[in-house]
């Protein structure tokens, strides 16, 4: 008979490790789709569907004779399964990886698909278990039914706080998922450990998936050769790509660059358009820059290239996740800059300095700026941050000036300020959106001979259409349109980046 201790201990890792299934299920899922909100979305539903499932599965169980043995199995099972996800995952991603370059999406899909049916069938093990607790409970404790089902919902839910809080701020921050996977994992089945050692048909599945989750532990995944740094910061999945003339810094999918350095004068995107800038500000020796977003600093670092010794600029970098600024000074020969983590709009909020030039480039989720950057309160708080003449910018990623998400930033930053710009950059999908209290744009300073080239794209700035949405803090649904704009970008060859930069 299990001592009330360890049957308590058990409950409380079940509930556990069936939370972090699903934390650590986001992060495994982000390097193959992001983790925008839609897709967060998904994968609450799906695990929440899959526990209702499991919930059902198990009432129809409970009505025979149930033991111990009974729910330590389907709890070990569940537990083998959550380890079985790095593996099940690095699978998707192969597959994502080698056929989205084909331009094949029903392979794209069938990988969105796997990705959920392995965070699914965790879910419904997981909510196996719980309706069997309760039934074991009940005739350990000859209880009301009522009572028994409190006590094991607390304790599976004080289960799941540790589930939730654990993994967030502590396991995969500092130890990573997969370390995460076994953390979580191993106590389940370490209660479990007398009851699967008796022979029993689920026993073999179980056996399956852990050799599975041990052999892909031991087994370290195909190196690509390109890959010169990669690691899992709090926020996200960062990885650095040598190719060819370009060092590339890449977040989660992959499917855009944050960061370039290259070989030649030009970083070959938009960071060169918006070190052009200067040209139209007020002629200064002394340039003060505020960059929101700033990665691994490649705006900073063409400005400075660009211009040479005919500007001298003063660089306040913000960027979410600390661990950036360390990855730019190693790789991205930033520079000097004063770097500060925090969010933007709380940095903004707190700042009193003023600036000649703004520019924000986050894209924490790769196609979409967040919603709470993209808003008329947000603007606001901006604009008098701004120097007279001074200019705020933004990099969009847009398949064209006519898509609801670039109309509707468009008319958001035209609530807030008197006259704005719409500049595309050439050969890509990103767009500059300009806001000055300068009623047009003109060169107004020395032009050094590496920006000469730029001026062009600049000077045809045109008003950005303005019959998209009104993006307001009650209501801005960035990741919706950032991913309607995501998929209309999918391309149909060979270019998986389709020359975007975020």
């Amino acid at each position: 008979m299990t001592s009330k201790t360890s049957w308590y201990g058990f409950l409380l890792a079940v509930g556990a490790a069936s939370t972090a299934a699903e934390i650590a299920g986001l992060r495994f899922l982000a390097p193959l789709f992001g983790s925008s909100l839609p897709i967060w979305g998904s994968v609450i539903a799906i695990v929440i569907g899959g526990l209702a499932w499991g919930y059902t599965r198990g009432g129809q169980l409970a009505r025979r004779t149930v033991t111990v043995h009974d729910v330590h199995r389907y709890a070990a099972l569940a537990a083998a399964l959550f380890l079985f996800m790095p593996l099940a995952f690095r699978l998707a991603l192969t597959m994502r990886n080698e056929y989205f370059a084909t331009g094949l999406s029903s392979y794209l899909l069938a990988a969105f698909a796997i990705s959920f049916l392995i965070l699914l069938l965790p879910s419904i093990t997981f909510g196996t278990v719980t309706p069997l607790a309760v039934q074991i409970e009940a005739l350990l404790q000859g209880q009301p039914a009522g009572t028994v089902a409190g006590r094991v919902f607390t304790l599976t839910t004080i289960g799941s706080l540790l589930g939730i809080l654990i993994p967030s701020f502590l396991t995969i921050p500092f130890l990573g998922t997969h370390a995460t996977t076994w953390i979580f994992a191993l106590p389940v089945l370490l209660f479990a450990l007398r009851s699967i050692t008796t022979r029993h048909p689920l026993h073999t599945t179980t056996a399956f998936l852990i050799i599975a989750a041990i052999v892909s532990t031991l087994v370290p995944p195909r190196l690509d050769a390109s890959v010169i740094f990669e690691d899992e910061t709090q926020h996200q999945r960062v990885v650095v790509y040598e190719r060819g003339h370009q060092r590339q810094l890449t977040f989660d999918t992959g499917f855009s660059i944050q960061s370039v350095i290259t070989d030649g004068t030009y970083a070959d995107g938009y960071w060169d358009y918006l070190a052009a800038l200067p040209v139209l500000l007020p002629p200064s020796a002394d340039t003060s820059v505020l960059v929101l977003g700033a990665a691994a600093s490649t705006t900073e670092r063409q400005l400075s290239r660009l211009w040479g010794n005919i500007r001298m600029f003063q660089f306040t970098s913000v960027d979410l996740d600390h661990d950036l600024f360390g990855i730019a000074d190693t790789y991205f020969d930033p520079p000097p800059r004063t770097t500060i983590a925090s969010d933007a709009r709380t940095f903004v909020a707190a700042d009193t300095n003023t600036y000649d030039l703004i520019v924000l480039d986050v894209y924490t989720r790769e196609f979409a700026v967040p919603f709470h950057l993209a808003t008329t309160e947000f603007f606001a708080e901006i604009q008098p941050r701004l120097h007279p003449g001074g200019i705020f910018a933004i990099n969009v990623n847009a398949v064209s000036s006519d898509t609801l998400w670039l109309r509707s930033l468009g008319r958001t930053l035209n609530e807030v300020f008197e006259h704005t710009f719409l500049v595309h950059v050439p050969h890509s999908c990103n767009y500059l959106l300009l806001a000055s209290s300068t009623p047009d744009l003109r060169v107004t300073s020395e032009v050094p001979e590496a920006v000469t080239p730029l001026i062009d794209a600049l000077l045809s700035a045109a008003p950005p259409r303005t019959d998209g949405l009104l993006l307001t803090d009650n209501r801005s649904p960035t990741d919706m349109l950032g991913l309607l704009a995501l998929i209309q970008q999918a391309p149909s060859g060979n270019n998986t980046e389709a020359t975007c930069a975020a």
